[in-house]
Order: structure tokens, then C-alpha cells, then sequence
């Protein structure tokens, strides 16, 4: 089985400014945040191209909770968030490997 993940940057205004990314199984769309009139952040749109294609094992399940997406692989007690299935699938852990890795546009010292 093959699940796609997709990486946005979040920016952060308020309190601090910040950048961050966050994964999903899906395509993420745009979204601001908003507090009072003010502009306290917002997410990027992935796009449609994944930022990484991973091979899973059969049984494997996917949630998607109040804390973000998950990935659930047989035989693990715990769920793992989509934060970490690439750097898991790069190592082979849990029976996870990369097939198709991030887009040149996605490696370079910018988007890190």
C-alpha cells in the first residue's frame, strides 16, 4: 500500500513570529487565523504534488483526529504522526520505506 504526504508552512504573527510545517495524508488547504479582527497566523497551501510517497504495510490505518493525522501500523501500540512517517520510512522502521521522495523545489535550504 502507498500513502501520500503533503507539507505546508505554518506562520505564526502572534505572540511570536514563527514558521513551521505540518504534514497530512491529503492535500492541505489555505487557512488564516484570526483573533479579534487581528491576523494571528496562517497555513499555506500544499499544492497537489506530495511531498513524499511512502510504502506501508498492508493493515495498516489512517485517522485523522483532533491532534492531527496519524498513521496506524499492526503490531505498534501507538499511532505515529505524519510528522514523523517520513523520517520512520527513510530508516525502514515499522516496515516503511520512501518511494518517491520530496521535489527538488521541497529540498533546498529554504524550505527547511
Amino acid at each position: 500500500m502507498q500513502l501520500s504526504i503533503y507539507r505546508s508552512v505554518v506562520h505564526n504573527t502572534y505572540p511570536d513570529e514563527e514558521m513551521a510545517y505540518c504534514y497530512a495524508f491529503q492535500p492541505i488547504g489555505a487557512e488564516e487565523q484570526c483573533c479579534g479582527g487581528r491576523l494571528m497566523g496562517w497555513t499555506s497551501e500544499s499544492g497537489r504534488e506530495p511531498f513524499a510517497v511512502i510504502e506501508i504495510p498492508d493493515g495498516c490505518q489512517v485517522a485523522h483526529t483532533e491532534d492531527g493525522w496519524q498513521l496506524m501500523v499492526p503490531d505498534n501500540p501507538c499511532a505515529i504522526d505524519a510528522e514523523v512517517v517520513y523520517e520512520l520510512a527513510l530508516d525502514h522502521t515499522f516496515g516503511l520505506s520512501v518511494i518517491q521522495g520530496p521535489p527538488l523545489h521541497m529540498t533546498g535550504p529554504e524550505s527547511r
